[in-house]
């Protein structure tokens, strides 16, 4: 299933191994946090390509964004996340009605880190960094690690062709974002009719001389 990120939910990526469905989304931007020993740094120019949460500055402004936690890499073995400096955050609370999971790196491993300031608003803070999960993120993380690989992101770019050309059309160029009908058969009658539309659309565009010249 190609499915974009608005799927990519802990239940959806937990339920889909369980219905024997092979689940890709977007993968994102390539994430220099998924290196092949996460207990060392992340090389260091790539430190600037780390993702960042918060709205980037405008131009003349200080960029005040930390680390997101995806820059954090979870192993699920040990049940323990990995800073980008490589240091490592572990379990510290429960939360059982929601189920979700506090880990957190000791204050002292924060004290002189050269990268505190991108884990940090406060530079003050007297704590070490802190992230929380939930019970899918075992599943999260193998399926965002997943997503980086070559094969997924070249089994997913197979989405573009299928989907998004079509649904660009009759959205942008028929300017139809919502169905004027109600009720199923309407619906289903008005789709069919956006359907035919654009495949004549399309049988026009492939009916022109350079059209014709471009299709082996």
């Amino acid at each position: 299933m190609l499915a974009d990120g608005l799927m990519a939910t802990g239940e959806n990526i937990a339920a889909c191994p369980e219905k024997n469905i092979e689940f890709f989304t977007p993968a994102g931007p390539e994430n220099p946090a998924y290196r092949d020993d996460p207990t060392q740094p992340v090389a260091e120019d790539r430190i600037e390509d780390l993702p960042l949460r918060g709205k980037k500055p405008k131009k003349g402004e200080a960029d005040t964004r930390t680390f997101d936690k995806s820059a954090f890499l979870y192993d699920s073995e040990a049940d323990v996340y990995h800073c980008p400096m490589g240091k490592t955050l572990e379990r510290r609370s429960e939360r059982s009605k929601s189920e979700r999971y506090l880990y957190r790196i000791a204050k002292s491993e924060c004290t002189e880190c050269p990268l505190r300031a991108k884990c940090f608003k406060n530079c003050r803070n007297q704590y070490g960094r802190r992230i929380e999960n939930g019970k899918h993120e075992r599943a999260k993380q193998a399926h965002a690690t997943k997503m980086q690989t070559e094969r997924s992101r070249k089994k997913y770019a197979r989405r573009a062709a299928v989907t998004e050309r079509p649904f660009a059309l009759i959205k942008r160029g028929f300017g139809v974002r919502e169905f004027l009908v109600r009720g199923l058969d309407k619906v289903r009658a008005e789709w069919t009719l956006l359907c035919i539309a654009h495949n004549l659309h399309r049988l026009l565009s492939l009916s022109r001389p350079q059209a014709r010249a471009s299709v082996p």
